[in-house]
């Protein structure tokens, strides 16, 4: 049976978002592992932390028992190129680990324009060897760039992961009901997903405006009230402002609240505080959590559905 080893890296402040998707999005049962072993390739394009996954030719005990299975019964390669590559802080497979299987691999190497790249790697007590088929380039990481921000824009890997969860549970369409500069609009485009820019502030959809369009993203633009609004979607995102720069009105968080649990079949809220007795007197379900801590603040993530769901 084929096995494909998945590896990911993340760093450690980045932990609760990376075990939202190894547990949920992956259904790993040891969410806080850097890779896994599967018996079929999973998608790693849209993850925030995928970096390559191979089809393994070999695993072993050693990198002695590996060498001489390979110098066996690995056939001719033809125009590769073979690269070492350490998973996270697990034992280091170094580029003199990789030297030692020079003499059992026949090969033609091509460095700059190879046809395939085998990897070498290991973990606490396997050794790896196959070929790279899925790589990772987190593209959406040049959203950090675009051309205009504001000093409270929600960080784009909190919102890769929480849009690219949305996604995983169905959603097609996304709502950003509070859009400010974008972030949130940008990740789901990205995802080709078909996303309505929504704020209050005319101001705000126009940067948003802007932004997409510096990437050629494409969006349709609404200046609305997420508390009234009558647009609807498969899935939603409200970030509240209130608490870091304005004073929070109550009253308007709950007609949010209550208006976008309505329009959406899942919704994401994240806000200074946990809000969950709102979102359940709202007629919301509360079916996973998160704190985000950041500098000075922390940020409670909700994702919500209608009770009767």
């Amino acid at each position: 049976m084929k096995q494909f080893l998945h590896i990911f890296s993340y760093h450690h402040e980045d932990s609760s978002l990376y075990e939202l998707e190894q547990k949920h999005i992956y259904e790993q049962e040891n969410p806080e592992s850097r890779y896994f072993l599967a018996d079929k390739v999973h998608s790693i394009e849209d993850s925030s932390f995928g970096e390559t996954v191979l089809d393994l030719f070999h695993s072993a005990d050693s990198l002695e028992e590996l060498r001489l299975y390979l110098s066996e019964n690995l056939p001719f390669l033809e125009k590769v190129r073979l690269v070492n590559l350490s998973i996270g802080f697990l034992p280091k497979c170094s580029f003199n680990d990789l030297s030692k299987l020079f003499t059992s691999i026949k090969l033609s190497a091509e460095l700059k324009n190879p046809e395939a790249t085998y990897i070498l790697t290991r973990t606490e007590d396997k050794w790896f060897f196959g070929k790279q088929i899925r790589k990772c380039h987190r593209q959406w990481s040049v959203h950090r760039s675009k051309p205009e921000t504001m000093s409270s824009a929600i960080p784009h890997i909190l919102a890769h992961t929480v849009v690219f969860y949305l996604k995983s549970l169905g959603s097609q369409s996304l709502i950003d009901f509070c859009s400010g500069s974008g972030t949130f609009s940008l990740e789901a485009a990205s995802m080709n997903m078909n996303v309505t820019a929504m704020d209050l502030n005319p101001n705000m959809v126009d940067m948003t405006k802007r932004n997409m369009q510096h990437f050629n993203y494409s969006a349709k633009y609404l200046n609305d009230n997420a508390a009234t609004t009558t647009a609807t979607a498969d899935s939603g995102i409200v970030d509240f402002p209130y608490g870091f720069h304005c004073e929070r009105d109550h009253e308007e968080e709950i007609s949010i609240i209550k208006n976008t649990i309505q329009g959406t079949k899942c919704l994401c809220l994240i806000h200074g505080e946990d809000i969950t007795p709102q979102i359940e007197s709202c007629g919301g379900m509360v079916f996973e959590r998160m704190i985000i801590p950041a500098v000075n603040v922390k940020r409670y993530v909700h994702f919500v559905r209608k009770k009767d769901v």
